[in-house]
Parts: structure tokens; C-alpha cells; sequence
């Protein structure tokens, strides 16, 4: 799950592994590594250095200065995409379930919170039987085993042969996709944690999972969290709506990662089912902290995310279930002209949050959005001047 990690996504310190940063240019010193010898460097200094010679003092930029960042190596600006992003989430316990939530400063001494997203467990009943799927699941394990492999590790190859990524074209776009993965991680292994729902090995010897079964729970779906908020962040970052045919491919390489750890054994279908709403969710929360609201939306005064509800108990009805995205809409009619399930409902505390469901434009967030958007304006719309113009569409 971790960019780090290896089968299990067993970390969660995603961003660590930039700390080469510099070398790039060949450039490997005592400062951003130590591949040279230092004593080559010590007596290079006693050879050249005078005494008399002017220091440079150089201005300091302001205090928290987004432009700054780009001085950094990419460990480093990850770690602080990642506080910036984690130091408004509260989790907060439900009745058989957890929830995230968005604290707001209203002033210097008050705060409010603002729903995100909330799951609530099934029962062990539900996941017995969901455990008989994930066994029928292993006939296809022959077919996409090179698949799973590939996948335990972040899927950056299966989104780049959707829209094309390339570490020097698109650099900003992939520490955005890494940003959406760190984010995806943290408040996935928090609800695991808390909901702690065993793997379907623990459920039927006849399970038998092809890969290793990761340490740490079931209940959502890691894989799939992660796929379904990076689909939808390309999605907006590229402005594009729902029908478009890259949106289209985004969704079903998700739902297809997603189906791959059912193949592989290690999960159960409504693992994804839940997963699925976290990771669409958590990207439009990713997106409304990244740039501010149309005009469009702050006149009709549409929430820039929309707090969404994994309701375990009518999912008990139906425990047999397969994880079919096309057919399990959100909000409206599906593409097969589905209707909502009851197990998706929406998150509101009572009261009406459409105007503020919208707050808390991180610059630092804001300046990678606006320099990845940046990558693709030859294809996909017009060049975006950050804190030139105002320009803040996303």
C-alpha cells in the first residue's frame, strides 16, 4: 500500500523515498549524499580558499512561503504535503463504526467540525459469506496473476498507461498522485485499525491466498481506497467530467486493482464496496483543500465534497453482494440505470453544511495543484498562473 512498501502496504511513511533527490544532475556531495570522498573535498577547500572573502547573505523569504518548496528535495516536500493534510482530520468513533471529520478554525480560539466520510462494520455473519466469493474469486488467479504482482506495490505503471506519466514531464502530477497515496494510506489504516475485521483466511482454510496476507485488517480495502482517490484527483485535475473516456478508463482500472486482491485472496468484495466510497470521497476533500470553489458552485453553493456513509446494517441484507461499481452509484442513476443502494447514504450531523463544506485552501497544497494542472495545459486547457492572475479553477 505504501510507496515504500512491499506486499502488505504495510507502511504508510509513503514520501521517504526521494531522499536521492539531487542526483539526478550527478551532483552527489557531503550535503545530499556521501558517494564522494569527503577527504578529496577537504583538500580541494584548503587549495582554493581565501580568508578575506565576502559571505552571501541572502534575503529570507517570507514566513510559510509555498514557492519555497520547490528548494526542497521531493522526501521532503512530501512530508510536508502530508502534515498539512493530516493536521485538520479528526477520527472519531461511531455506533459499530468510525468516522473522519474536517476540523475548521472558525477563529483564533473555536473550531467546528465538518463531516468527511463514515463506515460502520458488518457483521461476522455478512463476511462468512463474503468469504464464499472470495473463494470463487481464485478460479482467475491463473489469468491475472502478473497483475496481482504488479499491483502489490503502488500502481503507477496501470495509471501512466492511461494518461501519460512521466517522471520529467509530469513531476508535479506524480508527487500529487504520491500526496493522494500518503492521504489514502493514514486515514485507511486508522479505520482498519479500528475496525478491525479479520482477512478471509481467518474465516476458511479453502481461501488459501495466493500472496502473503498483510498484517493489519481487512475492513476497507487498502488497494482499492487507493485506487478510487487517485482515479478521482486525475479526474479533476485534468477537468474533465464522468463520461469522458479517459474517466471511464480511470474507473474501471480501479474497480479492476480493487477486484484484484478479492482474485488474490486477501480480501472480501465489500471491502471494496466500502473502500470505494472512502477513496472517491478522500479525493474530493484532497481536491476542495487544493483549490477554492467556482464561482459556479459558491453561487449555487455546492459543497466541494459531499460526506458519504458506508451503512453496514442494510449491507447485512443483502450479504451476498458483489462488488459491481456501474451498478452502485452515489448520488444519481448509474450508467446501467441503477439506483443508490441502500448501503450508501449520505454523512450529515443534521446540520446544513453546503456553504462550508468548502473552507481551508492550503497554499502549500494549492501551489502543487496549480504546478501539476500546469503539466497538462496543452492537452486538457489553458496555462494556470499561480497568485498571478487569481486563477483558482481546478
Amino acid at each position: 500500500m505504501s510507496r515504500t512498501g512491499g506486499n502488505g502496504g504495510n507502511g504508510g511513511n509513503g514520501g521517504n523515498g526521494g531522499n536521492g533527490g539531487n542526483g539526478g544532475n550527478g551532483l552527489t556531495t557531503a550535503s545530499g549524499g556521501n558517494d564522494q570522498d569527503p577527504y578529496a573535498l577537504i583538500t580541494s577547500r584548503d587549495g582554493i580558499w581565501e580568508p578575506k572573502s565576502k559571505l552571501a547573505a541572502p534575503d529570507l523569504p517570507r514566513i510559510d512561503d509555498a514557492s519555497q518548496l520547490d528548494r526542497w528535495e521531493p522526501w521532503v516536500r512530501a512530508g510536508v504535503y502530508q502534515a498539512e493534510l493530516l493536521s485538520n482530520l479528526q477520527f472519531i468513533p461511531q455506533t459499530n463504526g468510525y468516522s473522519v471529520w474536517h476540523l475548521k478554525r472558525t477563529s483564533h480560539t473555536t473550531c467546528d467540525l465538518l463531516p468527511i466520510a463514515c463506515l460502520t462494520r458488518p457483521s461476522k455473519e455478512t463476511f462468512a459469506t463474503q468469504a464464499e466469493l472470495t473463494n470463487c474469486w481464485a478460479e482467475l488467479r491463473m489469468e491475472r496473476q502478473a497483475e496481482i504482482m504488479a499491483q502489490i506495490t503502488p500502481q503507477y505503471a496501470f495509471w501512466g498507461q492511461i494518461v501519460h506519466l512521466h517522471p520529467q514531464t509530469t513531476r508535479n502530477t506524480i508527487e500529487l498522485i504520491n500526496m493522494a497515496f500518503d492521504l489514502a494510506i493514514n486515514v485507511e489504516l486508522r479505520f482498519k485499525h479500528a475496525l478491525a475485521c479479520w482477512r478471509p483466511i481467518d474465516y476458511s482454510a479453502q481461501v488459501q491466498p495466493m500472496i502473503a496476507t498483510p498484517g493489519h485488517g481487512s475492513f476497507p480495502c487498502g488497494h482499492a481506497t487507493q485506487a478510487y482517490i487517485v482515479a478521482h484527483v486525475l479526474q479533476k485535475l485534468l477537468g474533465i467530467d464522468s463520461k469522458h473516456d479517459i474517466s471511464v478508463q480511470l474507473e474501471r482500472q480501479a474497480a479492476r486493482i480493487s477486484t484484484n486482491r478479492v482474485v488474490a485472496g486477501v480480501h472480501f468484495p465489500v471491502d471494496n464496496i466500502a473502500a470505494r466510497l472512502l477513496g472517491t470521497t478522500l479525493a474530493e476533500y484532497l481536491v476542495s483543500r487544493c483549490v477554492a470553489r467556482s464561482a459556479k458552485e459558491n453561487y449555487k453553493k455546492q459543497p466541494t465534497w459531499r460526506p458519504r456513509k458506508f451503512n453496514a446494517k442494510a449491507f447485512d441484507k443483502t450479504a451476498r453482494m458483489e462488488f459491481m461499481p456501474d451498478h452502485q452509484p452515489f448520488e444519481v442513476a448509474g450508467s446501467f440505470g441503477a439506483s443508490v443502494p441502500a448501503f450508501y447514504e449520505d454523512f450529515f450531523d443534521g446540520r446544513d453544511h453546503a456553504e462550508r463544506l468548502s473552507t481551508d485552501v492550503s497554499p502549500v497544497l494549492k501551489n502543487l495543484w496549480m504546478k501539476a494542472k500546469n503539466e497538462w495545459r496543452r492537452q486538457f486547457g489553458e496555462y494556470v498562473v499561480y497568485g498571478a492572475m487569481g486563477t483558482e479553477a481546478p
